[in-house]
């Protein structure tokens, strides 16, 4: 290569360490062809302080002899001869200047899809944006179906460190840069392919450390939402379903002009929708808090039936999705499903039932409960032999879905058999201290429904598991927990009840008429030493000062109820408290509430015990 025929010099790329590639463009003779031939030099040369002024005199000064351990290597490309002096320990000198070709995308596309764990995607993935600028949008797509498969792995084995979470948070957000200006190349699936990758790796670009790092994340899912309105006729079924959860699960709702058309599309292949379609559908309409037209919502529904038969018996998630939105839907929005849809329903899912899993055995029952509708007895008695495997062996029931099936079985018009019974007493004893204190209440109350009377070592247990949690119980809860004590006629020990009496005062302001007269009712019933009431006069006498600043809302139950209380607790109000409890209950008894014979005669006895004369006006009716 002779120096006199060299216009100028430019450098390429880095391809290592203190190495440039030097591209040295010569002009052509008038015995050559008009193009130009490209003559690559490589050196190993310490890296120049400024780079840009030893390119720009580059052309003045000589070039880097080759070193000794260089071979030539000439390639073609199309009519462009290049000659390359090849560092024995470089490579990819072609792929620095030209990029990939698209063999070698088609190839990169198949690793990127076979690569199961993080240290494999991170030798396919770019270190930086311009690495991959000539890729399709196809080996984008695998890119982002890869990054997130890898960056939330299910088996324990793979779990990521801190370090690796951040090198897939910047590999992110080099794939986002890449696919800004390429969306209009990615045909429909493609944009669910990208959209459902992008949704799997939220927390990635949601977190407050990399906010800055995917400053873009949110703009790149407004564009996809953009170039997807005129590829919604052309989405699958499954493709219309993915791509709703996935900007569900990102948390970007969109504007209402899509939604119109999305939904048109939805009714249009309604009829050849999966069960998890119509599961997918409705889960990300709820999390928007969207409802849509009513006919849209009948379809679903009339489809879902027939979907869920088609469907393979192995998993239970889809039903339990379906009707927990449904569930939903009926809570907000009022919107119900017929008790023959809900009936069908159960008649369909009720084979599977030992196959699904116990979130899903939970959300089912649960859904029902919120919809008003009973299981018939013969359902109830096989759900129950199933609750029973989930409840003794793994995998078993979290302590949030231990809270929620209490609260649903308690109110479903079926009681297990006395063997259920006893062994879910053996079962519940070891759980006691991992619940929470709502869920506390909802066991004893399902007990005092069943009318189960616990162990001597279960009640043992739940006083002292629940002693030091009182400081959390609302007053409901605590009333709650009184009445179902007092059903089943359990005595409570006294530091127990002192707990619970102060942490009830504590709240007086959010207490309701019936949590007070409910507290009042049952303390007296479930104190083990009547002494203790003597030692709480003066709370008793608070809390009966502050019921009656609620008689308004009192009806002749709670007004007998309160009376009893206070007799039993040995306390006698003062005159002015009870001419206005009796002025009460005649308003009570005048708009039409009846006392019943068993109430009165109750009245009656403790207005004898205070020695109280009973108002004239209201003698008729006692």
């Amino acid at each position: 290569m002779k120096m006199q025929h060299v216009d100028r010099c430019i450098r390429v790329a880095p391809t290592g360490r203190h190495r440039y590639a030097v591209a040295c463009y010569r002009r052509p003779s008038n015995n050559t062809r008009s193009r130009r031939s490209l003559a690559l030099a490589v050196s190993n040369y310490n890296a120049p302080q400024n780079t840009n002024a030893a390119i720009a005199t580059s052309s003045t000064s000589s070039i880097p002899k080759k070193p000794n351990n260089a071979s030539k290597v000439q390639s073609t490309y199309g009519d462009l001869i290049v000659s390359q002096l090849v560092i024995s320990n470089s490579k990819g000198i072609d792929r620095e200047v030209f990029g990939l070709s698209p063999a070698d995308v088609r190839r990169l596309t198949a690793r990127l899809k076979q690569a199961k764990t993080w240290r494999e995607l991170k030798e396919l993935l770019p270190q930086r944006a311009s690495c991959w600028s000539n890729v399709d949008h196809i080996c984008l797509s695998a890119a982002f179906a890869s990054l997130s498969r890898v960056g939330k792995p299910k088996s324990p084995v793979n779990k990521l460190t801190e370090q690796q979470r951040a090198e897939i948070t910047d590999a992110l957000a080099r794939l986002v840069q890449l696919s800004m200006p390429r969306l209009v190349e990615f045909d429909s699936q493609g944009l669910v392919n990208m959209a459902v990758g992008l949704a799997k790796l939220s927390e990635h670009a949601d977190s407050a450390a990399n906010t800055s790092r995917i400053s873009n994340y949110d703009e790149l899912f407004t564009k996809l939402i953009d170039h997807s309105l005129p590829h919604l006729p052309y989405f699958t079924p499954q493709a219309l379903a993915n791509f709703i959860w996935a900007l569900a699960t990102a948390g970007q709702q969109p504007c209402g002009a899509w939604l119109t058309e999305y939904y048109r599309n939805v009714e249009r292949k309604v009829d050849v929708l999966k069960s998890q379609d119509i599961a997918n559908i409705m889960w990300a309409l709820c999390k928007f808090d969207l409802m849509p037209d009513i006919w849209l919502m009948d379809a679903l529904v009339s489809r879902a039936l027939p979907a869920i038969s088609e469907q393979p018996a192995a998993s239970g998630q889809d039903p339990a999705t379906l009707i927990q939105c449904l569930a939903r839907y009926y809570y907000l929005y009022n919107y119900r499903v017929s008790d023959e849809w809900l009936h069908e329903f159960l008649r369909i899912v009720r084979p599977n039932l030992s196959s699904y899993m116990p979130f899903d055995l939970v959300s089912i029952v649960h859904s029902c409960v919120v919809m008003s509708h009973q299981p018939s007895r013969l359902w109830m008695a096989e759900y129950y032999l199933v609750l029973k495997d989930r409840l003794m062996f793994d995998p078993t029931l979290s302590y949030s879905d231990f809270q929620r099936l209490m609260w649903a079985l308690s109110r479903i018009d079926y009681t297990p058999t006395q063997t259920w019974q006893r062994d879910f007493i053996a079962v519940s004893t070891p759980k006691l201290r991992h619940l929470k204190f709502r869920a506390l209440g909802e066991l004893i109350w399902a007990l005092a429904c069943w009318d189960c009377r616990p162990s001597r070592e279960w009640l043992s247990e739940f006083f002292r598991v629940t002693h030091g949690k009182l400081g959390d119980f609302r007053p409901q809860h605590i009333s709650n927990t009184l009445n179902a004590l007092a059903k089943l006629e359990c005595r409570a020990p006294g530091p127990w009840l002192d707990a619970a009496l102060t942490s009830f005062c504590k709240q007086l302001s959010d207490a309701k008429a019936h949590d007070m007269v409910t507290l009042l009712d049952t303390v007296t019933v479930v104190c083990e030493d009547k002494s203790w009431l003597m030692g709480h006069t003066d709370q008793i006498k608070a809390l009966a000062d502050t019921a009656a600043s609620k008689f308004a809302v009192y009806d002749t139950v709670m007004h007998t109820k309160l009376c009893v209380a206070l007799a039993a607790a040995n306390i006698c109000p003062a005159a002015d408290w009870l001419k206005q409890q009796q002025q009460s209950l005649l308003a009570c008894l005048r708009g039409g509430d009846v006392e019943s014979q068993a109430a009165a005669q109750q009245l009656r006895k403790v207005y004898r015990t205070w020695d109280v004369q009973v108002e004239a006006d209201l003698e008729p009716f006692l």
